[in-house]
């Protein structure tokens, strides 16, 4: 595991001075957490936990059925603030306790052919990933990922112009697919939300093992900022300093995003 950037004991905010965390749309840290909620770090759209994945020291533990996180702070249907976007990039970084079953890791509603945004790491033969994009079968990757190994992940798309997905730093063999690439991602299908880590059924494409961080942009992430993720995998998160952190349960100054009481000077 990369520790060029050490993992911080707890979460207090994303790391805006950094330019990688320019546009982001959601950022939730899975391994400082408890309870039914997934913290949204950027901008207070927490997420719900579906079916009490296991709260552990890397992250959130899945055991492959019916658990998920729903992007609730995104809204249902029309009204999702998905809809629309010419650039969306996505981020996780997890690992697979077995490859022996589909795991959806984002996806808008169910798993089907016709979703708008669907990523996910396929059991076939050999395994490998794969992303819709409005309904068109976008790239299916070369690479074949293992069980028990953690994985960087990054996919972007840009609206008529390409979608790209790296592995680990690497942009995939695979990658960049440039043909009739979708101009915009497609309104959010009649009462669908997000989802990260399964879909909506809520059955057969859950996560079988751990989640430690899940980020949005609205922006396509460069290539040297995904070879930087998997450097410093802890990278969007305030990194640590010599200040005293303390976890505190209140909203601060109305804003749900900081929860820890930071005394003491940087």
């Amino acid at each position: 595991m990369p520790t060029t950037i050490a993992k911080p004991l707890q979460w207090g905010d994303y790391n805006r001075d950094h330019p990688i965390t320019d546009d982001m749309l959601f950022l939730t840290a899975l391994w400082a957490q408890h309870g039914p909620t997934a913290f949204d770090l950027a901008n207070n759209k927490d997420a719900t936990l579906f079916n009490d994945p296991e709260w552990v020291g890397e992250g959130v533990g899945m055991d492959g059925t019916n658990q998920a996180i729903q992007l609730t702070g995104f809204g249902v249907g029309a009204n999702n603030a998905l809809n629309g976007l010419t650039e969306l990039s996505f981020a996780c970084r997890v690992r697979f306790d077995t490859v022996a079953q589909d795991v959806d890791l984002i996806v808008e509603g169910n798993h089907q052919g016709g979703s708008k945004f669907l990523f996910w790491m396929d059991n076939a033969a050999p395994d490998h990933f794969n992303i819709i994009i409005n309904g068109l079968g976008a790239l299916t990757s070369t690479f074949i990922p293992l069980a028990n190994t953690w994985y960087d992940l990054v996919l972007t798309f840009q609206g008529s112009t390409a979608i790209r997905l790296y592995i680990n730093g690497v942009e995939d063999a695979s990658s960049p697919w440039e043909a009739g690439i979708p101009a915009s991602i497609g309104n959010t299908t009649g009462g669908n939300l997000w989802w990260l880590f399964n879909d909506e059924d809520l059955a057969t494409k859950g996560l079988d093992g751990t989640a430690e961080y899940a980020a949005l942009w609205s922006r396509a992430v460069l290539s040297a900022e995904a070879s930087e993720l998997h450097a410093k995998p802890y990278l969007l998160i305030e990194p640590p300093s010599t200040k005293a952190y303390f976890f505190f349960q209140a909203p601060v100054g109305g804003n749900r995003r900081r929860r820890l009481l930071i005394c003491g000077a940087a």
